[in-house]
C-alpha cells in the first residue's frame, strides 16, 4: 500500500510541475518593447499582442517600474494604458503601482495599448516625451516579462525637447550631457520632477558645460539657464538606464 502511495505522489509531483511548466510558457506577448517618434498631428497608437496559450484562464498581475513623462502632457494629451482587461490614464498611474488583469485561456489574441492624443485640437502640444515600464508576472509564478513605451526619447536616454534663446542640450551618453548656452548666462541649475535642486553650475563666459548625470535616478529634469539680465530659458530631458 506504502508503495502504490509514493508512485501517486511521484505522480502527482510530475503533473503539477507540468502543469506549471505549461501555464508559465503559456502567457506571452510581443513586442516587449515599443519606441516611438511622435510629429504630435496625429493620434498615437501602440499595440502589444499579448496571448494566452495554456488551457487554464491566468490572473495577471503587473506594476509599474518606471513612470516619465513631460509634465506639461498630463494638461494637454489624453494618455491612457489598455491592458486585456481594463484602461486607466497615466496621470492614475505611480511608480510602483501594482494592476491586475485576466485572459482567457487558449486566447490566440489580446491587444493591449498604450493611446495618447491631444486633449484640445486648438491648442499646442508642448515638445516632449514619455517613458513607461510595466513588469507582467503571472500569479504564483517568479518569471518577470518587461513591457516598455518609448515616446520621442533618443537611444542614449537623454533626449532634447526644446532649443531656446541658443539653449540646448545635445548627448554624449547616458552619463554626461552638454549643455549649449549663450555667452550671457550666469548659472544653470537642474531640478528634478518634483522641483528639488539638484544640481547648480555657475558659469561666466562659457559657451558649453558639460554635466555629469551618471549620479542621478532615473527620472525627468529640468535644466534652467539664467542669464545676467535675470531672464532665463529652460529644456527638459529623462534619464534612465
Amino acid at each position: 500500500m506504502k508503495y502504490y502511495v509514493q508512485i501517486a505522489a511521484i505522480f502527482l509531483f510530475i503533473s503539477l510541475s507540468s502543469n506549471i511548466s505549461i501555464i508559465a510558457q503559456g502567457f506571452s506577448f510581443f513586442p516587449n518593447t515599443i519606441e516611438a517618434n511622435w510629429d504630435y498631428k496625429e493620434e498615437l497608437v501602440m499595440k502589444v499582442n499579448a496571448k494566452n496559450m495554456s488551457s487554464l484562464n491566468l490572473s495577471i498581475s503587473y506594476t509599474v517600474l518606471e513612470l516619465t513623462m513631460t509634465p506639461a502632457w498630463y494638461d494637454e494629451l489624453f494618455t491612457q494604458f489598455c491592458d486585456v482587461s481594463s484602461c486607466y490614464t497615466l496621470s492614475t498611474f505611480k511608480k510602483g503601482d501594482l494592476k491586475e488583469m485576466n485572459i482567457m485561456a487558449n486566447t490566440e489574441k489580446a491587444v493591449m495599448v498604450m493611446d495618447m492624443y491631444q486633449k484640445n485640437i486648438d491648442s499646442a502640444i508642448t515638445p516632449g516625451s514619455a517613458f513607461v515600464s510595466f513588469g507582467f508576472q503571472v500569479k504564483g509564478m517568479d518569471k518577470v516579462d518587461t513591457l516598455t513605451f518609448s515616446v520621442n526619447n533618443s537611444s542614449t536616454g537623454v533626449k532634447e525637447l526644446i532649443s531656446v534663446s541658443d539653449f540646448s542640450i545635445t548627448a554624449q551618453n547616458n552619463e554626461l550631457i552638454t549643455a549649449h548656452v549663450p555667452s550671457t548666462t550666469k548659472s544653470l541649475r537642474l531640478y528634478s520632477l518634483q522641483g528639488q535642486l539638484v544640481k547648480e553650475y555657475i558659469i561666466d563666459n562659457a559657451l558649453y558645460v558639460i554635466l555629469g548625470i551618471s549620479d542621478l535616478s532615473n527620472g525627468l529634469y529640468t535644466i534652467l539657464a539664467t542669464q545676467h539680465d535675470g531672464s532665463s530659458a529652460s529644456t527638459t530631458f529623462i534619464k534612465h538606464d
